[in-house]
Parts: C-alpha cells; structure tokens; sequence
C-alpha cells in the first residue's frame, strides 16, 4: 500500500489525526511543500499565541460563568457574564472568544471528556470588579457581590469539530495528490511527481473556511420541529449537518436543564442549552447553519 493510500484511509475512518497528520510529514519533506510541513508541525506542535491560526480553530464563542461572594458568606454560583453589560471593545476578546492554539493530541484528550472549563485569569476578576465599581460594566448582582471567579465551559463537540476540520482537510489533500500520481509521497518517486505535487500542496487551503453554505428555504419549506420533541429536533440538526457529537451533547444538555427544574421540561433554554447555542456560531458549518440550529432548538422550546 503506498504512502498516500495509507493516509486516505486513516484520514477516511478512525485513525488519529496525530498519526495521519506524521504521515502528511513525510509526503511534504519528500516533495519540498514548506505551506504544508508549516501546517502540519503547527497542527502537531501547536499554534504559538502570536501565530495566525485557521479558522476552524477560532474565535468561538463562548458562555462565561461567574463565581459570586459577598458580606456574611453569601455566595453565587455559576452566573452567566452576558458580553452585552461589557465595554463593546471586550465583547469579542479572549475573555469571551476562544482561540484553540493546543496540538491535535492535546486537542483529542479534551475531545474525550463531556465538557472542559477554562479558568478566566485573575487579573480578569480585579478587571470586572473595578469596571462595575466604576460603571463600565454593567452590574448583574446585589451591590456587595464580588466576582470571585470565572470559567468558561467548552463543550465536547467544539473540539470535535477541529479534529473533524484537520482531517478532512488531510483527507481533501491527500485526494487530489492521489490525482497527480499514485507515487506522491514514495521515496523515489521521480521528481516530476515531487514538483506536481508540491504545487498542488503549495495551493491547497488549510486555514480557510472551506465549509458548504446551507439553504435556508430548503430547511424552512421541509424541517418541522414539534414543540418538546426530540426526535424531530434531532432529524432537523441533522438535515443542516449538525454532527452526531453536538447533537448527542445538545440532548445532554437539555436533560441536565430538566433535571435542574425537577424533571420537567424547561419552557426555555436552560443554561446548558445556552452554553451549547453559545458554541454553535463557528462549529456547524456556516452562519446559517448556525442560525438554522439555533431556530430549530427555538422551535423546540415553542419560541
């Protein structure tokens, strides 16, 4: 089997990215592509904090949740930061907005787990309690309540999508290699297929969005999402390309809502359902893809 063939298959099923990301290695030393070595050793090592990365990568939106103390003990826990009650210049920066620098590995061990939480830095705390003292940000709480503590709550699917967003980029890559020659990638293949190749590679798009646009008229003209079911709910995510990984986390979070009201079904997204409808912006596809889910979630809650 050669090189390229190799890298199809591990690219097409359940092989790492990591390891098919070492195989890309060798074709782009064994052809002179430096675009796609530069990509594949960010991809493997990790993006440095000033390097430009895809689009894939970020920013995401994200939730924020705030830790609360005041006078005599009194505590608040897990309180939405709306970005709206801040200054509009910090609506959009890393306190709100992720940007995944981390290594494909690093990136599968969080794709492991139900959902990770990023701490927001303490000198993020003395900012926002000096900015409500002063007025320019908005105050959520009682006058003698303190942010204590923030984290961001970053569920399953958003690192899904990147790996799902290297690997296809490896697999779309290593298809039109194949159509230059089945040899890309042999040690010896001749140096008119190493030239081709490195030309094909040297014009690929890795940092692009390269995702299809949905039709909206299609979804509204035939998806029906009934009012507390999740069966049409999930046929109608899945229509516009929602992934099974966000889908399954999406029913997650709407049971953990209801548990939270008693077991009943919430009249309205819960904070959970607000987390994930936070993370849709950049993981499905497209803006409309994102807005079609977020109509459809509506939808489900009778909105």
């Amino acid at each position: 089997m050669s090189l390229i063939t190799e890298i199809i298959d591990g690219a097409a099923s359940d092989a790492s990215v990591p390891t098919v990301l070492r195989k890309l290695k060798i074709v782009a030393f064994r052809t002179g592509s430096v675009k796609l070595a530069d990509w594949v050793t960010k991809e493997l090592d990790g993006y440095a904090s000033g390097d430009p990365i895809p689009t894939y990568r970020g920013p995401i939106g994200t939730i924020v949740l705030g830790n609360f103390t005041g006078i005599g003990g009194r505590t608040a826990q897990n309180v939405p930061l709306p970005p709206s009650t801040f200054p509009e210049e910090i609506r959009e920066s890393q306190l709100f907005m992720l940007n995944l620098h981390d290594s494909v590995a690093s990136i599968e061990e969080m794709a492991n787990k139900d959902h990770i939480n990023m701490a927001w830095p303490s000198d993020a705390m003395r900012y926002y309690n000096s900015g409500v003292r002063s007025g320019t940000i908005t105050r959520i709480l009682v006058d003698d309540m303190m942010l204590a503590s923030a984290h961001r709550p970053i569920m399953r699917h958003v690192f899904v999508g990147v790996l799902d967003a290297v690997r296809n980029r490896a697999l779309d890559l290593a298809l039109e290699l194949e159509g230059v020659s089945a040899e890309v990638g042999q040690p010896d293949a001749p140096a008119e297929t190493r030239e081709r190749a490195a030309s094909v590679a040297n014009t690929f798009n890795f940092y692009g969005n390269s995702n299809v646009a949905v039709d909206s008229s299609h979804f509204e003209q035939s998806m029906t999402v009934q009012r507390g079911d999740l069966e049409s709910l999930t046929h109608a995510l899945r229509e516009i390309g929602v992934s099974d990984v966000a889908i399954a986390d999406l029913r997650n979070a709407i049971a953990a809502d209801a548990d939270e009201s008693g077991g009943a079904p919430p009249l309205s997204p819960g904070s959970r359902v607000k987390m994930w409808l936070a993370q849709a912006t950049t993981q499905f596809g497209t803006g409309a893809a994102a807005d079609l889910a977020a109509e459809a979630v509506k939808a489900y809650f009778g909105g």
